[in-house]
């Protein structure tokens, strides 16, 4: 058994030992019972040992250590509250790690239906979506924002989207467009406050475009230079939840080059930009995850990211 979240340790795609440390952490998870709120994981791992009468999660079967996996959301709740995580005990625990690992393993050796790698291809190409559907956003949207209409029930047979969640509409005007037609704020080196790289996320761009607009306003109010870096593409959430590994790296190295470049540029004038991210998962992705699943050159560039990378309140401070 290896205990490890690094995607680039020989052992971590191979399934034995996955399942090896599912037991070993679903055994600990369940003798701690402390996020037992957080989520339906929790309550479905614990009511599955716990019909065993000796109460042992090596029990469990293939199907029942899925359903958790199936059921958790990796909201990373349990990762704040656990004190078990890596560096802080010896347990080494991290169980948003391992259930993206899970997602990452299965993706790759479990068949997937039609529904399902439609299902990965709809949530997976945001910026293809973005831009068709910001488009065409009148006839859209009335479809898009309408739980239970006839459109969202063909929507939820063709690529599993329930037909009763809630969806944003989306932008008649996308960020960058807004972007383009303005003139932004250029401030003298005494007067300038420092320099923002803006990394809009896909939930600015194609639905929140006010968000954007808000954020620029209040960053040039306080005398901050923005910039919004061309070829930047969607931070790629959507297809490391859904397990690809390989599509999320594609798309990690897009961006990671293109506001690589723009730090660099930044650098060359004599300043340290940071980049700021609107929305806290992208956030994240850019703060962590760009690093652990990027090597090389790449690698590098992520960690210059990484140190770079802030939300836009803590920017403000």
């Amino acid at each position: 058994m290896t205990t490890t979240y690094d995607p680039f340790h020989p052992k971590y795609f191979d399934e034995a030992d996955l399942r090896q440390e599912m037991t070993r952490v679903y055994d600990l998870c369940h003798g701690c019972r402390l996020c037992f709120k957080f989520c339906t994981a929790f309550p479905t791992l614990f009511e599955a040992i716990d019909q065993h009468d000796d109460q042992d999660a090596a029990k469990l079967t293939t199907a029942e250590q899925d359903q958790v996996v199936d059921e958790c959301f990796n909201c990373k709740l349990c990762y704040v509250n656990c004190p078990y995580v890596p560096g802080q005990h010896e347990w080494e625990l991290d169980f948003p790690r391992l259930m993206m690992r899970s997602e990452q393993v299965l993706h790759r050796e479990r068949p997937r239906s039609r529904q399902q790698k439609a299902t990965d291809q709809v949530l997976g190409r945001t910026d293809l979506a973005g831009k068709v559907n910001t488009t065409l956003a009148p006839v859209v949207n009335p479809v898009v924002t309408s739980p239970g209409s006839l459109g969202r029930k063909v929507m939820e047979k063709v690529v599993g989207i329930a037909s009763q969640r809630v969806l944003p509409p989306y932008a008649r005007q996308r960020f960058s467009t807004w972007w383009k037609k303005r003139s932004p704020l250029r401030f003298s080196a005494g007067a300038r406050q420092g320099r923002a790289l803006l990394f809009p996320t896909c939930l600015v761009e194609y639905h929140a475009a006010e968000v954007g607009r808000d954020l620029v306003r209040v960053l040039e109010h306080n005398k901050v230079e923005c910039s919004l870096p061309a070829g930047q593409v969607c931070c790629g959430a959507p297809w490391l939840h859904a397990g690809d590994v390989d599509n999320f790296r594609r798309q990690a190295r897009v961006n990671v080059a293109v506001l690589a470049d723009a730090i660099r540029a930044v650098q060359a004038e004599g300043d340290e930009p940071a980049v700021v991210v609107p929305q806290p998962t992208c956030s994240y992705i850019l703060k962590s995850d760009y690093e652990d699943y990027l090597d090389g050159k790449d690698g590098d560039d992520a960690q210059s990211l990484l140190a770079r990378a802030r939300d836009p309140r803590i920017h403000m401070v």
